[in-house]
């Protein structure tokens, strides 16, 4: 009886261990995945096009393809180069039973061409977050329908808010429209129609659609 009874206890006191091994690990890896700068496994081009997006569901507070508005929103409208995607941080970072969970956010490094609001530096490369991007270990992303990662060596219109942090963020597809590639800017005229479109949106934009407190870069230009 004795023995069945150590047996027992020994039964427990694995299982235990194995349970707050378990715990400790998740706990080491969600601290991981949470500071750590992942690189993208494969190219912009190959993720929007042929990466699954995940069935995702948003209800916007106004109609987000109405520029006027989407420019009284955005703290910062502007035309940028995107000179390189950094990688892809992630928030949120918990595993279930069978799933690994997060909230991608893709980083970016560009250099801003014009300023149609706000006034963000032109003279150096300045960083981007993206609120979307892929998941980890999993060829899947949280694009929502019609959005599109910006990509190396394009231009964009970008609609962008700053963080508390001073960082700058866009989301969604009415936070990036694509003009041109780097060194078409000038005689694109495509280009040309969008910036004029957001220039006159700028002029007339509704800020009554902006909710909560606004904050400033940390690139603004001084």
């Amino acid at each position: 009886m004795k023995k069945k009874l150590i047996c027992i206890l020994c039964v427990i006191l694995a299982v235990g261990a194995i349970l707050l091994s378990g715990r400790a690990f998740a706990l080491w890896y969600k601290e991981k995945a949470e500071t750590t700068l992942f690189e993208l496994k494969d190219p912009i081009s190959v993720i929007n096009e042929e990466y699954e997006r995940a069935a995702m569901c948003i209800d916007y507070v106004f109609d987000v393809s109405d520029i006027e508005k989407n420019a009284g929103w955005a703290d910062y409208v502007f035309v940028a180069e995107v000179n390189k995607v950094r990688g892809v941080r992630y928030s949120d970072v918990w595993l279930s039973e069978r799933y690994l969970h997060s909230e991608p956010r893709t980083e970016y490094e560009i250099t801003v061409k014009q300023n149609l609001k706000g006034n963000l530096k032109t003279d150096e490369p300045i960083t981007l977050f993206k609120g979307e991007g892929v998941y980890l270990h999993h060829k899947l992303t949280n694009l929502y329908q019609g959005d599109m990662l910006p990509d190396e060596g394009h231009c964009y219109l970008i609609l962008a808010s700053a963080g508390e942090d001073g960082e700058l963020y866009t989301h969604g597809n009415h936070g990036n429209d694509y003009l041109c590639p780097v060194g078409e800017l000038e005689k694109s005229e495509s280009a040309k129609a969008v910036i004029e479109r957001y220039t006159e949106a700028v002029a007339n934009m509704d800020e009554s659609v902006r909710i909560g407190e606004r904050y400033k870069s940390k690139y603004e230009a001084e």
